[in-house]
């Protein structure tokens, strides 16, 4: 299982058992082959959890500021039950925490926030992030051995394994 693959299990893990029935994944407008897998991993896990997908949305944002804040709102108003978010990055999910609460919404009853960002941008976090269980280093020491074994062709196909956790803290 790839580092996207168990990203997008636990993330939806998560709002599923936080008891929310209404989800909406936030992705960058430009997508990459491992937003392909996280959509992949959420679906399934969603669909095994009994979700029906009419009870599912994805947006493909840009990063400007105002659109994302301008979709996030649109979404929250027009929701018939509290929504929760699964966002490819802490940058949407602090998008969705600051709209919602300019709004006048409660984190937890009125909508809720996950975060598969991996990188938390600061040490104070008030939402969910699945976090890699290495430290960047580790991280790093593994490519840099796989990028020194494709030098020696010893073996030009090599992938690494991340595993990740959800962090609540």
């Amino acid at each position: 299982m790839c580092i996207r693959d168990r990203t997008g299990a636990l993330m939806a893990q998560d709002a599923v058992q936080s008891g929310f029935e209404n989800f909406v994944l936030l992705m960058y407008s430009g997508w990459r082959s491992g937003d392909n897998i996280l959509l992949d991993a959420i679906l399934n896990t969603l669909g095994k959890a009994g979700i029906n997908m009419r009870s599912f949305s994805q947006r493909s944002l840009p990063t400007l500021r105002e659109i994302a804040e301008s979709e996030v709102r649109r979404i929250l108003t027009g929701a018939e039950s509290p929504v929760m978010f699964l966002c490819r990055s802490d940058y949407f999910a602090d998008v969705v925490m600051e709209t919602a609460q300019s709004m006048g919404l409660f984190y937890g009853e009125d909508f809720g926030v996950i975060s598969g960002g991996h990188f938390r941008s600061s040490s104070v976090r008030k939402y969910p992030c699945v976090m890699p269980k290495m430290s960047i280093k580790e991280q790093l020491s593994q490519l840099v051995d796989i990028l020194k074994q494709c030098m020696k062709k010893e073996d030009g196909n090599k992938t690494i394994t991340i595993e990740v956790e959800l962090s609540k803290s």
